[in-house]
């Protein structure tokens, strides 16, 4: 019974270290989010480099962002 109440100890510790070290790893980048995709312009023919750079915004355009997670 020694025998079998150390090894589950030793998986369960496996099992605890695992989590935990993933943990810490999220902990070191919980300030940064890294948003990616494209970007239209409002009618949607038109990328985004056509008015961001050097262009004018559009008055009273508003700016939603959609996050989708995989």
């Amino acid at each position: 019974m020694g025998y079998y109440a150390v090894a589950l100890i030793m998986i369960a510790f496996t099992v605890l270290e695992g989590c935990t070290n993933n943990l810490v790893l999220a902990l070191d980048e919980s300030g940064i989010i890294h948003v990616g995709g494209e970007v239209l312009c409002q009618d949607c023919s038109h990328g985004w480099n056509e008015w961001v750079y050097g262009g004018k915004p559009i008055k009273g355009f508003v700016t939603i962002l959609n996050l989708i997670y995989y």
